[in-house]
Formats: C-alpha cells, sequence, structure tokens
C-alpha cells in the first residue's frame, strides 16, 4: 500500500515538474468545464470534486515527501535504534540529566567553544530546553 502510494506520489511530482503547463492548462479547462452552463448542476459537481480531489492528492504528495526527506535526518551523535528526542525538559527525557549521545568532545579548546550566537538576557536562574533545532529559556 505505501509502496504504490509512493509510486503515485512519484509520478504526480514528475507530471507536475515535467509538464507543468500541460498539467495546468488540463486543470484549468477542466475548471472552466465545470462552471459552464452547457452542463447540468450534477455535472458540475462532478468535475469540481474531481479538480478538487486531483488538488488534494497533489498537495499530500508534496506534504509526504517533505515529512519523509525531513525524518531521513538523523542525529549523528545518537548510537543506532536510539531515537532523537530532544532535551525538552530541565533534566531530559528522563529527568535524570543523562543524554544518550556518543562522540562528544572529551576536552574543550582553550578559548572555549565556538560561539553560534549570543544574546543579553536579564539576571536568572532558568535552565534550557532544546527540541529539534531550537532552544528555549526564560529570559
Amino acid at each position: 500500500m505505501l509502496g504504490s502510494s509512493n509510486r503515485a506520489c512519484q509520478t504526480a511530482v514528475h507530471l507536475f515538474a515535467t509538464n507543468g503547463k500541460q498539467l495546468s492548462s488540463l486543470f484549468n479547462d477542466r475548471f472552466d468545464v465545470a462552471f459552464s452552463s452547457r452542463l447540468n448542476e450534477s455535472e458540475k459537481g462532478r468535475k469540481l470534486r474531481q479538480d478538487l480531489s486531483f488538488l488534494a492528492r497533489i498537495v499530500l504528495c508534496v506534504v509526504s515527501v517533505t515529512a519523509h526527506v525531513q525524518a531521513e535526518e538523523r542525529n549523528p551523535f545518537l548510537p543506532a535504534g536510539v531515537e532523537d528526542e530532544g532535551w525538552p525538559a530541565v533534566r531530559g527525557v528522563d529527568f535524570d540529566a543523562h543524554s544518550p549521545e556518543i562522540h562528544l568532545a572529551d576536552s574543550w579548546p582553550k578559548e572555549g567553544p565556538p560561539v553560534l550566537w549570543v544574546k543579553d538576557l536579564g539576571q536568572g536562574y532558568s535552565a534550557f530546553v532544546a527540541q529539534g533545532n531550537r532552544v528555549y529559556t526564560q529570559a
């Protein structure tokens, strides 16, 4: 089932990418027919439903492909078989201040690690939490 869904998405994306003008022309022609006064109401409704169904399939394929590509990104510091759950709470996923990550630095350069960003914060004692590519704290 999943394989046929992927093939359908690939075919739709390929059609959209290679035959964009033809596909657009086909859709516009069908859309015009759906609103033509020559057709009765049931025919117009059927054509419109077909067009909306086609558009929904294209959107679904694009979203599926995007989600699949994003899901393949893997944290290289995690051992095989360990899911990346981020650091969603003050003391980590299990609240024990332990990270399953491996290959972390044993020592820092004399000048310290490279600074990635700086933000002035007021006086506070909040911890950081991280999820995905975002880090949160209270200021």
